[in-house]
């Protein structure tokens, strides 16, 4: 199955419990609570609390996150990436970031997700069977979660680390130091925004002995008919896609 049709299939399962309209709410929901933090204010409750908001994300959200992460890998602007045993999605949330890193590499990499939330767990799993991807998901707190990662596989927190408190972040930074040490691979891929991501100049800075390239994103796209529609609903327009990114390749050694 391809994403289209991927998403064209998950579109028609939120549609059998929710509206056009509620899920369109949830959209509008999601992108107020991003807003209010561009204006530094706390989150108006949790991210994904509440059916429309869940909908929002595992639909809207994730084609866009997904759009934007393989859009951009196809250009290989890192290299060609060596054969990759795993693909570790922290914070996984729907699977659509790891997923798109997956897909985008053309192997038989397992994809092992990791998040806090249940509904999130169920949602990647969905996500990378219907994509035709081996793996799965499981539950974990990060940083003290994360397994040993290493040589041959990578590490990707897609739109993650940000809804981290700063203790959580700052260990993620560790963890993610010791495993760029042992060979393994790094994506991070966040919002544009310099008010979301405060920390973002440090970890550059943090990481740039580690070999970890910073690259900004942002290119046109033609959406997909269920995005446009939504987006214009909302009152929103994605037809640029855009984010930041910290990478680097693994290195395999013999």
């Amino acid at each position: 199955m391809d994403f289209n049709t991927w998403l064209s299939a998950r579109v028609a399962q939120a549609e059998t419990e929710l509206s056009f309209r509620e899920i369109r709410q949830g959209v509008q929901a999601v992108q107020a609570n991003y807003l209010a933090r561009q204006r530094g204010r706390e989150l108006s409750g949790k991210p994904m609390e509440g059916r429309a908001k869940r909908e929002a994300f595992a639909t809207f959200y994730a084609a866009l996150h997904h759009i934007t992460v393989y859009e951009w890998m196809k250009t290989t602007p890192l290299g060609e990436f060596p054969p990759i045993q795993k693909i570790h999605d922290l914070g996984c949330g729907t699977g659509a970031v790891g997923s798109a890193v997956a897909l985008s590499m053309h192997n038989s990499a397992i994809v092992c997700g990791l998040d806090r939330s249940p509904w999130a767990i169920a949602e990647a799993r969905q996500c990378y069977a219907g994509l035709g991807l081996s793996g799965g998901a499981r539950k974990a707190t990060l940083p003290g979660g994360l397994p040993k990662i290493g040589s041959g596989e990578i590490m990707v927190a897609g739109w993650s680390l940000n809804e981290l408190a700063t203790d959580a972040r700052n260990g993620m930074l560790k963890e993610f130091k010791r495993a760029l040490g042992r060979g393994a691979g790094l994506l991070i891929f966040e919002p544009i925004s310099e008010k979301i991501c405060p920390w973002w100049p440090t970890w550059v800075q943090e990481l740039q002995g580690f070999n970890v390239e910073e690259h900004r994103i942002k290119f046109t796209h033609a959406r997909p008919e269920w995005i446009a529609r939504m987006d214009k609903a909302a009152k929103m327009d994605h037809r640029i896609l855009s984010a930041r990114v910290l990478g680097c390749k693994p290195r395999n050694f013999s």
